[in-house]
């Protein structure tokens, strides 16, 4: 289960950049489990673990470092550089940093409290599931805590990830499309 969930999410690489943040997520909830079920030999746990997912990760890393370097001519580009130049040569007028034009607070905060793409207002059952935390906390199990706890931190991944862009909230989607993972998984 561990190898082909390994490659399943480390295939993903090729379709979304910010997979690696799923990955990071992912990683940190199997530690905590891990850890929460046996103490005593979590570290021999964790190291076979890694044994299987690091290589299917540089795997697929290598593969997508490698199409990009065919497509773009570069190992370490992506297509929001390309974009940005793009963009420039059509609008000189922009800055020096787009598309990162964005205040990081403004940026960070907004799908948390703006009323055009508050996630909680595209998705209530995050407000259901922030009750049910504060009620319920100390009755969930170590697997159920280390859950919420991995997903919330990539959420906040995510929305740092996205809060310097000049799209911060997804540009014309009615939510904030680039959170659908994470939220969605938290309203599971």
């Amino acid at each position: 289960a561990l190898l082909f969930g390994s490659l399943a999410l480390s295939a993903n690489l090729l379709v979304r950049l910010t997979t690696g943040l799923n990955i990071i997520a992912a990683a940190l909830f199997i530690t905590l489990c891990i850890i929460a079920r046996n103490r005593t030999e979590a570290f021999a746990m964790l190291k076979r673990s890694a044994a299987t997912f690091i290589p299917c990760f540089l795997l697929f890393v290598a593969a997508d470092r490698a199409y990009h370097f065919y497509r773009f001519g570069e190992c370490c580009n992506t297509y929001i550089d390309i974009y940005a130049q793009q963009t420039k040569l059509l609008d000189p007028t922009l800055p020096a940093n787009f598309p990162y034009t964005t205040p990081f607070w403004t940026g960070f905060w907004g799908p948390l409290v703006t009323l055009e793409k508050s996630m909680f207002l595209y998705d209530p059952l995050l407000i259901l599931l922030a009750i049910v935390i504060v009620v319920a906390w100390k009755r969930f199990g170590a697997e159920m805590r280390a859950y919420l706890v991995s997903t919330a931190l990539m959420l906040l991944a995510y929305i740092a990830f996205h809060a310097r862009f000049d799209f911060w909230s997804g540009g014309a989607a009615w939510g904030d499309r680039y959170l659908s993972i994470p939220v969605q998984l938290l309203a599971l």
